[in-house]
């Protein structure tokens, strides 16, 4: 699957991607940025709410392979995986981990950057 993102709302450069609200086609996200390791390890685990049109993303330093799991995320996700060339790669449903060991979420395809949404 290959869906471009259709607009943002400033223009960003690939260092700040999330700085500003994000839309594709007619929906439009606040995204917070986890960039470095240790921002992405700790991603939206231990939140109670999430604001429906809020999220995270996720920016790798170059495109792989990057497995998520929900160990101690307590908000159903949608993840959004984008190539370098913010195309829609691949998108996963994911549930709270209730019990160990917690499900691992692996895409079909390569990913630089990684959203997740409510579900």
């Amino acid at each position: 699957m290959s869906v471009p993102v259709v607009s943002q709302t400033n223009s960003a450069t690939q260092a700040n991607i999330a700085a500003q609200e994000r839309c594709v086609a007619k929906s439009c996200f606040s995204l917070e940025i986890a960039k470095t390791p240790e921002e992405r390890t700790q991603g939206l685990m231990f939140r109670e709410i999430l604001a429906q049109d809020h999220g995270m993303v996720f920016i790798f330093p170059q495109s792989d392979i990057y497995p998520f799991w929900m160990k101690n995320t307590k908000i159903p996700l949608d993840m959004i995986r984008l190539d370098a060339s913010y195309n829609i790669v691949d998108i996963q449903e994911a549930n709270p981990c209730t019990q160990d060991p917690c499900a691992v979420y692996t895409p079909k395809a390569k990913a630089s950057y990684v959203i997740e949404l409510n579900q």
